[in-house]
């Protein structure tokens, strides 16, 4: 089972995106642990996706980061909305 978390900019529509989310990985069997995460999902901006970075910092080589961009700058999340 994969294991993920979710590391939002905390607007409305980043939180929506972000409950979408949940729906999906729960039907596809995935399983929310901040502690034992193999994938993060970091839901806003540039500094949403560094957040994600820094709350992560000591596993950096286990986690694999996914960048959903609803934020004005979107340098480091190559992901739209509509795309998750």
């Amino acid at each position: 089972m994969d294991k993920y978390w979710v590391v939002e900019r905390g607007d409305e529509h980043s939180r929506q995106l972000a409950m979408h989310f949940h729906e999906l990985a729960e039907q596809y069997g995935m399983a929310k642990d901040e502690e034992d995460a193999e994938i993060v999902l970091s839901i806003g901006g540039d500094g949403t996706m560094l957040q994600a970075f820094h709350q992560f910092k000591d596993r950096l080589d286990r986690v694999a980061f996914v960048g959903i961009h609803t934020g004005r700058l979107g340098f480091f999340a190559d992901w739209k909305p509509e795309d998750v």
